[in-house]
Parts: C-alpha cells; structure tokens; sequence
C-alpha cells in the first residue's frame, strides 16, 4: 500500500509545472526583502530590497534589474505601498530604526513610486514591539491614513490622532462607516478599542469578548483575527482540551463548490470544515506548520492550500502544495536556511512564482523562479536552473531530513570517525616503520 501512494504522489508530481531559476542578483553583504508592489502601475510587480552593506533601499522589476536605488541614514525594518492620495498609484512607505536609551525611536519616510523621498516623519513610542503598517479610508473620501505604532497619519504625514506611546496599533477596519483601531498594550499584555477618540470603547485580553454587543463581538473577532492574534470566529470547531489553532483567518470556497470553508491549523494538522461543522478532511503535515495560504498556484482559477515548514537546507520539504480534496500535488525544498521566500505573482500572468532570499551575513543573494503553468513574461526567459519538486518518502529525502535535523551531531561523528581513522592508519605505519628499522638493525648486527 505505501508503495502504491508512493507511485501516485510520484505520478502527480511528474505532471506538476516546473519552477525555474530566471535571474538572480547578489549583495556584497546582507539583505533582505521589504516588499513586493506594482509600482509602476504595469502588471508585474517590483521588488524591494534593503541592501545592509550599501545603507541603501534598491527597487528591482521581476526580472531583477535595478530600477532604482535610494540611500538610507538608518536601518530600515518594514515596508509598505498603498495608494494614499488617491492619485492611482502606489506609494512607498519605509520605517528606519533609530537608536534611543530610554525610549524606541523610529522614522517614517514616503517615498514616490519612482524613488523621490516625499516626506519623513519622526515618532517615538515606550514600549519593544513588532510595528506593521497599516492603512483604511476613515472619512471616505479618495486616499488612505497611515497608521503605524501609536500614530494615524494622513497623507502629507501630519498627524491625525495619537493614542499613548504604550500602545501599538495592530489591527484596523472600517464598520458602517466607522473606523476602529486595536491596540496592543505590551506592559499588561492586554487590548483596546478605540474609534477617533482618546477614551476606549473596550478593554480586555487576548479574544475575551463574552458579554460585548452583537456589533462588537464581531468587530472585535475581525480585528483580533486580522491581527493574527487569534480566531475567534472559529472557535465554535474547537473541543475542550484541544490544541489551540495557529492564527487562521481564512474562509475560501476551497472544494470549488461555491461554498466557503474554513481552514483549521494546529502545530501539525489541517482540517477543513464545512458551514455545518462537519470535517471534510484532515491533512497531517510531517513536519510543524510555518505558514498556511489558500492562493490559486496555478493560475487555472482553482484553489489550492500551501503549507510552508521551517527551512532546514538542502533536499529538505520546506513547501507543500495541497488541493482542494486534500491530495499533494508537489513538495518542493527551499535549499537555503535562514531564508525567506514567498509565493506570488510576480509578471502578471495568474500563476505563482517564487521570490527567495537568503539571509547571509557575508553575501546575500536574491533569486526568481518562474511558474510554467501559464506561460508569462518571465517564462520567455532562459532558465538558469530548475527547482523541481522532490518526493517526500524517498530515502534519498529521509536522509538529508536525518542530516538537517542532527547536522551537528554528523559532523561530529564524522570528524570523531575520520580522527580514529587517521590515528589507527598512523599508528600501523609508525609500527611499519619501527619494524622496518629493527629489521635493519638485526642485518647491520650479523
């Protein structure tokens, strides 16, 4: 039986479009990935990246010539792109990181699509936090507010509303035309919610809304889960003494038959389930879940489920492609530790490429692969290589799974074997060699 699904997963992958290596462009030290946008308003998406060594932010299309490249005084974290003044077009904004003794200082620099710095701002906050940008039509009128730590901006950077500097803004939506911001206060481990105005309309921790109004409940669960904080709104799937789920806001109509489902994920679980509760399928992944992403991979308008593991290196699973009546389509293993890669449309043709970039102290290097299932502009290119999918089972994969996951204690080993080795053949020729110089002597005494 398990040579049979072996054969069957074998015979699905073979069928499966090939990912190829199109272009790659390499840094003289670190790097690393801010963002992905069309910018230009084309189709395809640019690509940004901070370039650590060259203290410098550089924009690359999807075939990975540069566009632009624009200097930094500071670190840069995080980046965003939304069309804040209405204009159509996308707008970049860039977070650097200050250093401050006593408090958390940051910059918030607008950059225009074309690489023109626009305006900067400077903010301070008291509290350690992971800031994201966010942005919402508060007055709906045509553009966005910012909104990044404790700050709603509107788009000439003036401020518009500032909550205390122990607050972090972490989730934001608009309700019948009204805003409403989560915050996160770090020092007590708990949450607000505000609209424009400096007096909460709820405080409480983590998902506990017992008691709130109808239009609050479901408020509160749609921030708290935009936040990846938690999924309330699933929690009716839950049994007492259950794992709690990762973070999942995702209902799709996954089995294309025009209704949603929803997706649940433990450490190594995925469930789909139906509107009526009832389990459709349970999917056990080999290794702990990373990631979860319902996309259409192919480009085909069908859904399929993408479930990313930690990367361990070279042979290794890292990605696994599931569709919509939980059959593995692909595996595929993202070569590089400490890397990061994404999953998305980069030249406009519906299917998924990749993006990968290790994260390499002494050099990084930034790498596109081209999704053959439709064929798009970055598949008129020559590939550079192929990253084909690998099978989970085979003992060529079980092996590097061994080696990635006991790495040290191989070498170790190896290093202990081959200094025995050395000693044992060492020690026979210097025996050789006394022998060969009692011989002699035995001949020189006679």
């Amino acid at each position: 039986m398990r040579s049979v699904m072996m054969l069957i997963i074998l015979l699905i992958q073979v069928g499966f479009p090939q990912m190829n290596e199109i272009a790659e462009q390499s840094f003289e030290g670190h790097a690393h990935v801010l963002l992905t946008a069309d910018l230009e308003h084309d189709g395809s998406k640019e690509i940004l990246v901070y370039d650590e060594t060259a203290h410098a932010v550089k924009c690359f299309d999807c075939f990975l010539a540069l566009l632009w490249t624009l200097e930094v005084e500071y670190p840069v974290t995080i980046a965003a792109s939304r069309d804040v003044d209405g204009d159509g077009l996308q707008e970049v904004f860039f977070l650097e990181e200050l250093k401050g003794d006593t408090f958390y200082p940051y910059r918030i620099v607008r950059v225009e699509p074309d690489g023109t710095p626009h305006w900067r701002k400077f903010i301070e906050i008291n509290v350690h936090a992971d800031l994201q940008f966010h942005f919402l039509d508060a007055d709906g009128k045509p553009g966005d507010e910012i909104v990044i730590a404790n700050r709603i901006l509107v788009e000439n950077g003036l401020e518009r509303l500032a909550f205390q500097r122990d607050r972090i803004i972490i989730s934001t939506m608009v309700f019948e035309g009204s805003p409403y911001f989560l915050t996160y206060i770090p020092e007590e481990v708990s949450y607000e919610l505000y609209t424009f105005s400096t007096e909460p309309l709820w405080k409480g921790k983590e998902c506990q809304i017992e008691g709130s109004e109808a239009t609050m409940d479901m408020v509160l669960c749609t921030l708290f889960m935009n936040a990846h904080v938690c999924s309330c709104r699933e929690d009716w799937a839950l049994k007492p003494g259950e794992i709690v789920m990762k973070n999942v806001p995702l209902w799709a109509d996954v089995t294309g038959d025009e209704e949603e489902e929803a997706l649940l994920v433990t450490d190594t679980t995925i469930q789909l389930l139906d509107s009526e509760e009832a389990i459709v399928w349970t999917w056990e992944c080999p290794d702990p879940v990373d990631s979860v992403s319902v996309m259409d991979f192919l480009g085909d308008g069908t859904l399929e489920i993408v479930v990313t593991t930690p990367l361990r290196g070279f042979r290794v699973p890292s990605a696994y492609i599931i569709d919509g009546q939980c059959n593995l389509l692909a595996v595929l293993a993202i070569n590089l530790p400490e890397s990061q890669f994404l999953l998305e449309d980069l030249d406009g043709d519906t299917d998924r490429d990749i993006w990968m970039c290790d994260l390499k102290s002494r050099g990084s290097t930034l790498r596109v692969y081209s999704n053959s299932a439709i064929s798009g502009p970055l598949d008129a290119l020559s590939p550079r290589g192929v990253l084909r999918p690998i099978d989970p089972a085979s003992p060529v994969t079980s092996f590097w799974k061994f080696f990635a996951e006991y790495r040290e204690l191989v070498l170790v080993t190896l290093v202990t074997v081959v200094g025995i080795v050395l000693f044992v053949v060492g020690r026979k020729r210097r025996k050789g060699k006394n022998q060969v110089r009692k011989e002699n002597d035995t001949v020189e005494s006679l």
